[in-house]
């Protein structure tokens, strides 16, 4: 029994032993999951600050790299500027030739009629084609607008100037049939010059196609006197230049030496540039020329 009572009491105070010593376990246990989570917590500091570290170099290699991209386009923008500098009396003139081009001469309804801005809005009128005198001929429409100088060559200089109230100018469209007329009679050995054109209001003559700038007398140098019965070599002088008349399609033609209009007072070809001979109705466009009354030479 002793024995027994003594196996026990071992027992009884080993227990005891294990019990006193389990807290010792489990506050070492408590600091080892301490170390651990320190440690965990430095590793994941430690990649926070490496990932920063790479982010600013990041950065800062995508500042580089745009500097590089506006510094290449600031050498390319230098380039042009350099080209623009040294070729700039070449564009530089054309620029300027075409903002002046540009500031006199406006479209028409999307075609290729042009006016001239200072005289406002386009103001269309009829063009005869047709090449019989008196003839109907084919009309089209085209604009008014500053009229052209015949060359001087072509004109009688004592026949113009503010006391003759003619001037040499005629619409353009009529000048171009004018001028093809002169140089082809000059050509062909004809002596013919024009002796009127453009008309001023308040001349001695009344209102004609004269004042629109869309008439024109041609006579011959020395002068073939007004008749019916011409020489035959005035008569053939006359059909030569009345043949290269007709060819250039002018709107109206009539032969004022051998059969004159009412007023006539010297002989010569009457040419108009539409059919009708008048220009009935038209008084009202006279006025927008009150600027051409000026000697061009």
């Amino acid at each position: 029994m002793p024995n027994l009572d003594e196996e026990l009491q071992d027992r009884s105070d080993q227990d005891f032993q294990d019990v006193a010593q389990q807290p010792e376990v489990d506050e070492e246990e408590q600091q080892e999951e301490q170390r651990r989570m320190e440690a965990m917590a430095n590793y994941q500091q430690q990649q926070r600050r490496q990932n920063q570290a790479q982010q600013s170099v990041q950065g800062a290699v995508n500042t580089v790299q745009t500097a590089q991209k506006w510094y290449k386009r600031y050498q390319k923008t230098v380039v042009v500027l350099q080209f623009l500098g040294a070729t700039f009396p070449v564009w530089g003139t054309i620029l300027l030739a075409l903002f002046v081009i540009m500031g006199f001469v406006g479209g028409c309804n999307g075609s290729t009629e042009f006016r001239i801005a200072s005289l406002g809005a386009c103001e269309p009128f009829i063009v005869g084609t047709g090449g019989q005198s008196g003839g109907a001929g084919q009309t089209t429409t085209i604009p008014s607008g500053l009229l052209s100088v015949i060359p001087q060559q072509y004109v009688k200089p004592s026949a113009f100037g503010p006391a003759k109230f003619d001037y040499p100018k005629l619409n353009p469209n009529f000048a171009n049939i004018v001028n093809q007329i002169m140089s082809q009679a000059q050509s062909q050995g004809l002596n013919v010059l024009v002796t009127s054109a453009l008309r001023q209001p308040g001349g001695p003559e009344g209102y004609s196609c004269h004042y629109l700038g869309e008439a024109v007398d041609i006579d011959f140098q020395p002068a073939i006197p007004i008749g019916a019965n011409q020489t035959p070599a005035n008569a053939a002088l006359i059909d030569k230049l009345l043949t290269i008349v007709r060819a250039a399609g002018p709107g109206f033609v009539q032969d004022e030496y051998r059969r004159p209009s009412r007023g006539a007072t010297a002989g010569h070809v009457h040419l108009g540039l539409t059919s009708d001979p008048n220009c009935t109705g038209r008084q009202s466009e006279v006025a927008q020329y009150s600027g051409e009354y000026t000697m061009p030479y």
